[in-house]
């Protein structure tokens, strides 16, 4: 099965479609005669696999995952994502900028490693890789873009799409929390064991004296520090 699947296709070529058209009514970002600069175009092109690779992931999410949490997050994220997809694609069209139409190499491999992931590993997966990870990513270069965008059109589509980013990011560290049971960073391997339960209390304890180091050449050396015994 290709993970990168029909239907992510399909979307892409609506997508496309409805960008073309709102621009061919005027509508959305306006034209612009002077070329765009290497970074502007690259932000753009970056832009356009992030929420690829947003969208499908969380398609498999919700087809994957037995978790109500997992799959209500999952289905946030197409719903906004695609929203976003259609605002580039209004903004490329009037830029002549021709879109990927695939993720990159990277996050199709990350798309895979999800196909073939199976119940709590595969929420953790998209946990960590997908809410927080790809979002922690899109928020730094989104940032980067409102920083230092030379064109008008793409800092103002940066502008506007970086709040909702920022609000994926926090509430994928929300859903973080709550995949690994209420302990952030539980599940990613930081706490592997976890502590003995408490048995039944006893009698205090009377503390252990202090053991005072003994010399080798001391006669009360024991016969395993004393050398040549």
């Amino acid at each position: 099965m290709n993970y990168f699947n029909e239907s992510s296709r399909t979307f892409l070529k609506r997508a496309a479609l409805c960008g073309a058209l709102l621009v061919s009514a005027g509508v959305g970002w306006p034209s612009q005669a002077a070329e765009l600069t290497r970074r502007d175009q690259r932000f753009m092109e970056q832009a356009a696999q992030a929420g690829l690779t947003e969208i499908a992931a969380s398609k498999l999410a919700m087809d994957h995952s037995d978790n109500d949490d997992v799959k209500r997050f999952a289905g946030m994220m197409v719903t906004d994502h695609t929203a976003i997809a259609q605002d580039l694609q209004a903004l490329a069209g009037g830029k002549g900028v021709q879109l990927p139409q695939e993720p990159a190499r990277a996050q199709q491999s990350l798309l895979k490693q999800l196909q073939n992931a199976k119940g709590g590993k595969f929420d953790k997966t998209y946990v960590e890789k997908v809410a927080v990870s790809a979002h922690r990513d899109a928020v730094k270069l989104f940032t980067n873009a409102v920083k230092n965008a030379k064109d008008a059109d793409v800092k103002a589509f940066a502008e506007k799409n970086l709040p909702a980013l920022k609000a994926h990011l926090e509430k994928g560290r929300a859903l973080r929390t709550a995949v690994s049971g209420g302990r952030p960073g539980g599940w990613v391997g930081e706490h592997p064991h976890s502590p003995a339960p408490a048995g039944p209390a006893g009698p205090p304890s009377t503390p252990a004296s202090p053991v005072s180091p003994v010399s080798p050449a001391s006669p009360a050396a024991p016969a395993n520090v004393v050398p040549g015994k």
